[in-house]
């Protein structure tokens, strides 16, 4: 059903060196890059919103 409003998927994906190993295990690094990657998609959600940066007001 067409109601003239149009949607669009943005995908983001994050990768920090260290974060696996050769094999593709986890590695040294993987949860502080995770975290980074996490606040990183919230800001963006947030700004996608219209929301100000910082203030949670998109949930995660």
């Amino acid at each position: 059903m067409d109601n003239g409003i149009g949607s669009s998927t943005i995908r983001v994906k994050g990768l920090c060196r260290g974060m696996y190993t050769t094999d593709g295990n986890p590695a040294w690094m993987y949860v502080t890059c995770a975290e980074l990657i996490t606040h990183a998609e919230r800001e963006f959600r947030q700004f996608s919103a219209g929301a100000d940066p910082g203030k949670d007001a998109v949930p995660e």
